[in-house]
Protein backbone atom coordinates (compact mmCIF):
# COMPACT_ATOMS: atom_id res chain seq x y z
CA UNK A 1 0.00 0.00 0.00
CA UNK A 2 3.09 2.79 0.63
CA UNK A 3 4.17 1.95 -2.93
CA UNK A 4 0.96 2.71 -4.59
CA UNK A 5 1.07 6.17 -2.48
CA UNK A 6 4.65 6.95 -3.16
CA UNK A 7 4.02 6.51 -7.05
CA UNK A 8 0.63 8.66 -7.16
CA UNK A 9 3.12 11.29 -4.99
CA UNK A 10 5.86 11.04 -7.67
CA UNK A 11 3.34 11.33 -10.65
CA UNK A 12 1.10 14.78 -9.04
CA UNK A 13 4.66 16.33 -8.62
CA UNK A 14 5.72 15.07 -12.12
CA UNK A 15 2.00 16.56 -13.42
CA UNK A 16 2.91 19.86 -11.55
CA UNK A 17 5.89 20.09 -13.31
CA UNK A 18 5.17 19.00 -16.53
CA UNK A 19 2.03 21.73 -16.63
CA UNK A 20 4.43 24.47 -15.16
CA UNK A 21 7.04 24.43 -18.22
CA UNK A 22 4.33 23.51 -20.93
CA UNK A 23 3.02 26.66 -19.72
CA UNK A 24 6.17 28.41 -19.90
CA UNK A 25 6.95 27.24 -22.46
CA UNK A 26 3.77 28.19 -24.51
CA UNK A 27 4.01 31.83 -23.63
CA UNK A 28 7.75 31.72 -24.86
CA UNK A 29 7.80 29.54 -28.06
CA UNK A 30 4.35 31.27 -29.38
CA UNK A 31 6.04 33.97 -30.42
CA UNK A 32 8.73 31.90 -32.97
CA UNK A 33 5.58 31.03 -35.23
CA UNK A 34 5.67 35.29 -35.92
CA UNK A 35 9.59 35.72 -36.89
CA UNK A 36 9.39 35.17 -40.74
CA UNK A 37 6.61 38.10 -40.86
CA UNK A 38 8.34 40.02 -38.11
CA UNK A 39 11.75 39.80 -40.05
CA UNK A 40 10.83 40.90 -43.04
CA UNK A 41 11.64 44.48 -44.27
CA UNK A 42 8.25 45.03 -46.15
CA UNK A 43 5.69 42.22 -44.83
CA UNK A 44 2.81 44.39 -45.60
CA UNK A 45 1.30 42.78 -49.13
CA UNK A 46 1.37 39.18 -46.95
CA UNK A 47 -0.24 41.01 -43.86
CA UNK A 48 -2.86 42.29 -46.42
CA UNK A 49 -3.90 39.05 -48.21
CA UNK A 50 -4.07 37.28 -44.07
CA UNK A 51 -6.66 40.72 -43.55
CA UNK A 52 -8.37 39.47 -46.85
CA UNK A 53 -8.77 35.94 -46.18
CA UNK A 54 -10.20 37.13 -42.80
CA UNK A 55 -12.52 39.54 -44.57
CA UNK A 56 -13.83 36.75 -47.05
CA UNK A 57 -14.26 34.17 -44.12
CA UNK A 58 -16.41 36.62 -42.36
CA UNK A 59 -18.32 37.54 -45.42
CA UNK A 60 -19.25 33.89 -46.10
CA UNK A 61 -17.10 33.92 -49.40
CA UNK A 62 -15.69 30.89 -48.58
CA UNK A 63 -14.21 29.94 -52.67
CA UNK A 64 -12.10 32.97 -52.65
CA UNK A 65 -10.94 32.36 -48.91
CA UNK A 66 -9.97 29.26 -49.54
CA UNK A 67 -7.62 30.40 -53.33
CA UNK A 68 -6.20 32.67 -51.75
CA UNK A 69 -5.78 30.84 -48.24
CA UNK A 70 -3.41 28.73 -50.32
CA UNK A 71 -1.90 30.72 -52.86
CA UNK A 72 -0.41 32.00 -48.96
CA UNK A 73 0.75 28.33 -47.61
CA UNK A 74 2.41 28.59 -51.64
CA UNK A 75 4.24 31.65 -50.79
CA UNK A 76 5.40 30.83 -47.40
CA UNK A 77 6.37 27.55 -48.48
CA UNK A 78 8.72 28.93 -50.81
CA UNK A 79 11.81 30.92 -49.72
CA UNK A 80 12.44 33.09 -52.80
CA UNK A 81 8.57 34.19 -53.33
CA UNK A 82 8.44 35.19 -50.13
CA UNK A 83 11.99 36.91 -50.22
CA UNK A 84 10.73 38.95 -53.61
CA UNK A 85 6.86 39.68 -52.27
CA UNK A 86 8.71 41.36 -48.42
CA UNK A 87 11.55 43.13 -50.64
CA UNK A 88 15.21 41.82 -49.29
CA UNK A 89 16.55 41.74 -46.00
CA UNK A 90 20.35 41.01 -46.67
CA UNK A 91 22.40 43.72 -45.90
CA UNK A 92 24.90 43.85 -48.60
CA UNK A 93 22.04 42.91 -51.71
CA UNK A 94 20.38 46.41 -52.80
CA UNK A 95 17.13 47.02 -52.84
CA UNK A 96 15.58 47.13 -56.15
CA UNK A 97 13.61 50.04 -57.02
CA UNK A 98 10.58 49.69 -59.25
CA UNK A 99 12.67 51.24 -62.42
CA UNK A 100 15.72 48.49 -61.91
CA UNK A 101 13.00 45.91 -61.95
CA UNK A 102 11.29 47.03 -65.04
CA UNK A 103 14.90 46.91 -66.92
CA UNK A 104 15.30 42.92 -65.85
Amino acid sequence: MPSILQISVASFYITIVYLIFKLFRGGMVAQTNAVQILDAVDPSKILTMIDTINMYSKLGQYEQEEKLYFLLIDIMRSPELFKEITLSSRKDEPEKTEHDKKND
